[in-house]
């Protein structure tokens, strides 16, 4: 090969290389692989309207706010709601239930009990060191950026159902906010429980 041929040759295949890896790059850059394991579920149909339709109804629940002011939530029309020192109750109920709400619990619900006490404890800690022999599948988790744990009450149909329960530490107190499935008894673990409906929890924020 003469002299003058070799170096434009290697200039285009260093050019042609560049070109190769840079369109690469793009290509994965616009198009990323997924980990399977990390694909979140194509929700179905009738998950799609109900979502939907749980948002355009929110806007028209009540609102609660704590006698503090530490935390609000809303819940649904037609909900009661029970307040006493350091705990406050919404539900509905099924015929049969004490307490009886005003207005009977839609049969879509799979939970009709939210509850938040406001402990005696100064740390998560100190609550699950109390109360471990009571829960399964303790998990230690933050809540809204703060230190909380999420625990499985199992239940029966004496209690009512399972409880789906977070207790969060905030400003050197300790809360317990509580769903009550009633459903599902003698629960083992957060996978038995259903994505709440409706979701209540969603729209609990503390000060």
């Amino acid at each position: 090969m003469r002299k003058g041929f070799a170096l434009p040759l290697v200039l285009a295949v260093v050019v042609v290389i560049g070109a190769f890896y840079a369109g690469l790059f793009l290509y994965f850059k616009l198009f990323p692989p997924y980990d399977i394991g990390r694909i979140p579920p194509k929700p179905s149909p009738s998950t799609q309207s109900s979502s939907s339709a749980q948002r355009d109804e929110t806007p028209k629940w009540e609102t609660y706010t704590s006698v503090d002011n530490t935390y609000t939530f809303r819940y649904p029309n037609g909900w009661d709601i029970r307040v006493q020192e350091g705990f406050v109750e919404v539900y509905c109920s099924v015929p049969g239930e004490v307490p009886q709400s005003t207005k009977p619990c839609d049969p879509k619900f799979n939970h009709g009990y939210f509850v938040v006490h406001k402990l005696i404890y100064t740390s998560t800690d100190e609550f699950l060191s109390k109360h471990q022999d009571q829960y399964v599948d303790v998990k230690r988790l933050t809540f809204q950026g703060k230190d909380a744990l999420r625990v499985v009450y199992p239940g029966s149909s004496q209690s009512g159902g399972s409880y789906l329960e977070w207790v969060v530490n905030h400003r050197g107190s300790t809360y317990k906010i509580s769903l009550i499935y009633r459903n599902l008894f003698n629960a083992k673990s957060y996978s038995e429980f259903e994505t709440p409906n409706p979701d209540i929890l969603s729209t609990f924020r503390f000060d």
